[in-house]
């Protein structure tokens, strides 16, 4: 398994005049773990314990390999499908599961497709809760510094460390988004080769079902994007807003100044305008 964002490969075999359609594919999603302290603070660290203000370097690396034996053929007993999951996360293999004892297997018969559906849900789902999980944080560090802006916490120290893996979070999660409706578009591609091919109506009717949930899954993680570019636009308001309020602290600072230079300055001056002055005579 490869360290890859995404990765999509197919070919059709074809030995002794029977034809078997083989696709692999990688995806890598971030992964971060939410904790709260006990005043309800929401904070991100690596579960590995290595400490740093809202950092968390851990990904979820899966890999998916689908081979479909005679993919044309009208007989659904003639057909064979093995589909390996490597690093499967613990809800996908429970859909699955499910999947199997509700007896709906036999759709995957006719469409293999159908689990690559459920593994676009399941990577949908995974990247909805790790923006989630972003967001929380993101949301507590823009209340602070909104709250300092409005001068009811201006002793609160900015966390410059913490906006920063977060940051760094929102442009991974960003990335994987992209892989993601990538990996989906590309298996909408070779589920498309498959139907042009494909005579039988009914199997036809229900790969064109499968077809529309591929396309709909696209469109969600798709949403996902926006999401995370909004994340990205309030990251840099937080850093706009921050320098504002540094140049508005800087300001008052210098009117200090120029207020005590002109309440001062004056009495030096009088002050040496009033010294002695040293009278001498000159004899010639």
């Amino acid at each position: 398994m490869q360290s890859v964002t995404h990765s999509f490969g197919s070919h059709i075999d074809v030995v002794d005049q029977s034809e078997t359609y083989v696709c692999w594919a990688h995806t890598l999603l971030k992964n971060i773990e939410l904790h709260f302290d006990a005043a309800g603070v929401p904070f991100i660290q690596d579960p590995r314990g290595i400490r740093q203000n809202h950092g968390d370097w851990t990904w979820l690396r899966s890999g998916y390999f689908l081979r479909w034996r005679n993919p044309y053929s009208s007989r659904l007993q003639d057909c064979n499908v093995t589909f390996i999951i490597f690093s499967a996360t613990p809800e996908l293999t429970a859909h699955l599961q499910n999947l199997a004892a509700r007896g709906d297997w036999r759709q995957a018969l006719m469409d293999p497709f159908t689990l690559f559906v459920i593994t676009a849900e399941n990577i949908f789902l995974e990247a909805s809760t790790t923006i989630n999980k972003v967001l929380t944080v993101l949301n507590y560090i823009e209340g602070l510094a909104l709250r300092a802006a409005g001068g009811e916490a201006e002793n609160e120290k900015f966390d410059f460390v913490g906006l920063h893996n977060i940051s760094n979070h929102i442009i991974y999660l960003k990335e994987g988004c992209n892989a993601a409706t990538a990996f989906i578009r590309q298996v909408c591609g070779g589920h498309e080769m498959i139907m042009s091919n494909v005579s039988d109506p009914e199997r036809l009717a229900v790969m064109g079902a499968v077809h529309t949930l591929l396309l709909h899954k696209q469109t969600l993680v798709e949403g996902l994007v926006l999401r995370v570019d909004g994340m990205e636009s309030r990251v840099q308001n937080l850093i706009n807003l921050r320098d504002s309020d540094s140049l508005r602290r800087d300001s008052q600072a210098m009117k200090i100044i120029a207020c005590m230079t002109m309440l001062f300055l004056p009495m030096t001056t009088l002050g040496v305008s009033q010294s002695p002055t040293i009278k001498q005579d000159f004899v010639v």
